[in-house]
């Protein structure tokens, strides 16, 4: 099952505008990276509106990818500290750590969401 809760087809090319595609699209531009997924909090009227938050609290640092089920993905340069940032955002959005891991490619993303969940 791909991220988006249906099978992959692995012979294609991910199309940018599904969340395989951002990562991939990601990954051209950064060798090695951190990721962090968070959980959406109860009290969250809406997953697309919490993605937008996270998007805007992580700005030009990285970039946050939404999955299917709404959980945003942050995807953050090896440069940049990434527990400090997961526990910033934690804290100021009062959301769970789901995830927080490096990768170096889009495969090992995938992978790591998927078998976790």
């Amino acid at each position: 099952m791909g991220l988006l809760g249906r099978a992959v087809n692995n012979t294609a090319e991910p199309s940018s505008d599904t969340p395989e595609g951002s990562i991939a699209k990601f990954c051209e531009i950064y060798t090695n990276f951190s990721c962090i997924l968070f959980e959406i909090p109860q009290n969250t009227e809406g997953k697309i509106d919490f993605c937008k938050k996270v998007s805007i609290m992580v700005g030009k640092m990285g970039t946050v990818i939404p999955l299917q089920n709404g959980r945003p993905l942050v995807m953050l340069p090896l440069s940049l500290d990434r527990d400090l940032i997961a526990h910033r955002l934690s804290k100021t959005l009062n959301a769970k750590i789901l995830l927080s891991f490096q990768a170096d490619s889009s495969e090992t993303v995938i992978n790591n969401i998927n078998s976790s969940f």
